[in-house]
Protein backbone atom coordinates (compact mmCIF):
# COMPACT_ATOMS: atom_id res chain seq x y z
CA UNK A 1 0.00 0.00 0.00
CA UNK A 2 1.47 3.34 -1.07
CA UNK A 3 0.87 7.07 0.63
CA UNK A 4 -0.71 5.19 3.86
CA UNK A 5 -0.76 8.87 5.39
CA UNK A 6 -2.61 10.40 3.26
CA UNK A 7 -5.67 7.74 2.46
CA UNK A 8 -5.20 7.08 -0.92
CA UNK A 9 -2.52 5.24 -3.25
CA UNK A 10 -0.47 6.92 -5.52
CA UNK A 11 -1.45 7.62 -9.17
CA UNK A 12 1.73 6.95 -10.70
CA UNK A 13 5.92 6.47 -8.82
CA UNK A 14 6.23 9.78 -8.80
CA UNK A 15 3.97 10.70 -5.95
CA UNK A 16 4.96 8.03 -3.89
CA UNK A 17 6.19 9.09 -0.27
CA UNK A 18 4.73 5.95 2.23
CA UNK A 19 5.18 2.21 1.45
CA UNK A 20 3.86 -0.08 3.62
CA UNK A 21 4.35 -4.38 3.57
CA UNK A 22 2.06 -6.13 5.98
CA UNK A 23 3.32 -9.70 6.68
CA UNK A 24 1.74 -12.54 8.38
CA UNK A 25 2.97 -14.56 11.54
CA UNK A 26 4.82 -16.95 8.67
CA UNK A 27 6.30 -13.96 7.02
CA UNK A 28 3.73 -13.88 3.97
CA UNK A 29 2.01 -10.70 2.67
CA UNK A 30 -0.99 -10.08 4.70
CA UNK A 31 -4.33 -8.98 4.03
CA UNK A 32 -5.43 -5.64 5.54
CA UNK A 33 -8.79 -5.52 7.86
CA UNK A 34 -11.94 -5.06 5.74
CA UNK A 35 -14.59 -4.56 8.37
CA UNK A 36 -13.17 -1.22 9.80
CA UNK A 37 -14.93 2.10 9.64
CA UNK A 38 -13.67 4.37 7.02
CA UNK A 39 -10.74 3.76 4.78
CA UNK A 40 -8.58 0.91 5.15
CA UNK A 41 -5.52 3.44 4.96
CA UNK A 42 -6.46 5.39 7.70
CA UNK A 43 -6.68 2.29 10.04
CA UNK A 44 -3.70 1.34 9.33
CA UNK A 45 -1.97 5.12 9.78
CA UNK A 46 -3.37 4.60 13.19
CA UNK A 47 -1.32 1.04 13.67
CA UNK A 48 1.92 3.04 11.50
CA UNK A 49 1.59 5.70 13.90
CA UNK A 50 1.29 3.73 16.86
CA UNK A 51 4.30 1.81 16.00
CA UNK A 52 6.47 4.69 15.18
CA UNK A 53 5.71 6.61 18.18
CA UNK A 54 5.36 4.14 21.32
CA UNK A 55 7.53 0.96 20.36
CA UNK A 56 9.82 0.53 23.67
CA UNK A 57 6.33 2.32 25.56
CA UNK A 58 4.85 -0.44 24.51
CA UNK A 59 7.10 -3.70 25.21
CA UNK A 60 7.93 -1.84 28.60
CA UNK A 61 4.51 -1.53 29.85
CA UNK A 62 2.22 -3.74 27.26
CA UNK A 63 -0.64 -2.58 25.88
CA UNK A 64 -1.64 0.69 26.43
CA UNK A 65 -5.57 1.22 28.24
CA UNK A 66 -6.46 3.80 26.21
CA UNK A 67 -6.54 2.86 22.77
CA UNK A 68 -10.09 1.72 21.22
CA UNK A 69 -11.25 -1.44 20.54
CA UNK A 70 -10.07 -0.55 16.80
CA UNK A 71 -6.70 -0.99 17.54
CA UNK A 72 -7.33 -4.82 18.18
CA UNK A 73 -6.62 -5.62 14.94
CA UNK A 74 -3.59 -3.59 15.19
CA UNK A 75 -2.52 -5.53 18.63
CA UNK A 76 -3.13 -9.13 17.08
CA UNK A 77 -2.20 -8.88 13.82
CA UNK A 78 0.03 -5.64 12.57
CA UNK A 79 3.58 -7.29 11.23
CA UNK A 80 4.48 -4.63 8.97
CA UNK A 81 7.46 -2.57 7.49
CA UNK A 82 6.80 0.65 6.89
CA UNK A 83 9.45 3.40 4.60
CA UNK A 84 8.83 7.37 4.13
CA UNK A 85 10.83 8.90 1.77
CA UNK A 86 10.86 12.42 1.33
CA UNK A 87 12.51 14.61 -1.45
CA UNK A 88 15.89 15.90 -1.87
CA UNK A 89 16.00 19.81 -1.57
CA UNK A 90 18.91 19.40 -4.09
CA UNK A 91 17.36 17.40 -6.63
CA UNK A 92 13.33 17.20 -6.50
CA UNK A 93 13.38 13.60 -8.99
CA UNK A 94 15.27 12.04 -5.95
CA UNK A 95 14.42 11.01 -2.65
CA UNK A 96 16.63 12.79 0.68
CA UNK A 97 16.06 10.38 3.13
CA UNK A 98 13.83 7.19 3.96
CA UNK A 99 12.94 6.27 7.40
CA UNK A 100 11.82 2.57 7.83
CA UNK A 101 10.23 1.47 10.65
CA UNK A 102 9.22 -2.84 10.98
CA UNK A 103 7.00 -3.40 13.83
CA UNK A 104 5.27 -6.44 14.83
CA UNK A 105 2.58 -5.75 17.55
CA UNK A 106 1.69 -9.45 18.17
CA UNK A 107 5.69 -9.82 18.72
CA UNK A 108 5.45 -6.88 20.84
CA UNK A 109 2.64 -8.35 23.19
CA UNK A 110 4.13 -11.27 23.93
CA UNK A 111 7.76 -9.03 25.02
CA UNK A 112 5.46 -6.86 26.93
CA UNK A 113 3.87 -10.24 28.73
CA UNK A 114 7.45 -11.50 30.04
CA UNK A 115 9.02 -8.40 30.30
CA UNK A 116 6.35 -7.60 32.73
CA UNK A 117 6.29 -11.11 33.99
CA UNK A 118 10.34 -10.68 34.50
CA UNK A 119 10.24 -7.70 36.29
CA UNK A 120 7.37 -9.43 38.94
CA UNK A 121 9.57 -12.41 39.56
CA UNK A 122 12.29 -10.03 40.32
CA UNK A 123 10.47 -8.26 42.81
CA UNK A 124 8.91 -11.37 44.45
CA UNK A 125 12.14 -12.51 44.39
CA UNK A 126 13.92 -9.65 46.14
CA UNK A 127 11.06 -9.64 48.68
CA UNK A 128 11.53 -13.29 49.97
CA UNK A 129 15.25 -12.36 50.76
CA UNK A 130 14.17 -9.57 52.40
CA UNK A 131 11.50 -11.74 54.56
CA UNK A 132 14.00 -14.51 54.96
CA UNK A 133 17.14 -11.71 56.34
CA UNK A 134 14.60 -10.08 58.05
CA UNK A 135 14.29 -14.04 60.03
CA UNK A 136 17.84 -13.86 60.49
CA UNK A 137 17.87 -11.20 62.32
CA UNK A 138 18.43 -10.84 66.47
CA UNK A 139 15.36 -9.97 67.88
CA UNK A 140 15.83 -6.67 69.59
CA UNK A 141 16.14 -7.27 73.66
CA UNK A 142 14.24 -5.45 75.80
Amino acid sequence: MSNVQRGKPAKDDNEVVELLWLFDEQGRPAVPPTNVPGPVSFFLSGCTGLAVSDSRGFVENGRSQHMSSQMEWCYSSYTGVYAMVSQSSFAPELYGSMKMVMASFPFAVQAGEVTKKWKEDIAEGAHKRDLENAKQQEKPKL
